[in-house]
């Protein structure tokens, strides 16, 4: 039992898979990158545009909601729905980096998809500014 729990885990940092079976999670595409603001202003209305969105299009409320960090409940069903999350992380010269995460239980729970969420979401969050 343990040498198959040692090979699980082996193959897992190998491969590079950090999830349990039956969990559909989004992988950073290399096309992908954060959307940037800029402290005030502009961030301000990021921000909020990035709360409006997980709010608008979650099954589930929201469970955190701070300056760094907004993430939705978990379905009361596990695995019926995804658990959007956006964090807002400082850079260099006040430069600040917004990143979406999803996670869904159940990859056929996933309506939409993760990259169409993804995509969605920063389409939603850039469009003031574009």
């Amino acid at each position: 039992m343990l040498f198959r729990l040692m090979s699980i885990v082996a193959a897992a940092v190998i491969g590079g898979c950090s999830l349990l079976p039956g969990i559909e999670d989004e992988r950073p595409s290399p096309l992908w990158r954060p959307i940037s603001c800029k402290d005030g202003a502009d961030c301000q209305a990021k921000w909020g545009r990035a709360a409006a969105w997980i709010a608008e299009n979650s099954a589930n409320q929201i469970k955190i909601q701070t300056d760094s960090t907004i993430q939705s409940m978990e379905p009361m069903v596990p695995g019926s729905g995804p658990v959007y999350t956006a964090t807002k992380l400082p850079g260099a010269n006040g430069v600040y980096e917004i990143t979406f995460h999803a996670t869904c239980g159940n990859p056929s729970s996933c309506i939409p998809p993760i990259t169409e969420a993804r995509a969605s979401f920063e389409k939603f969050v850039t469009a003031a500014t574009q």
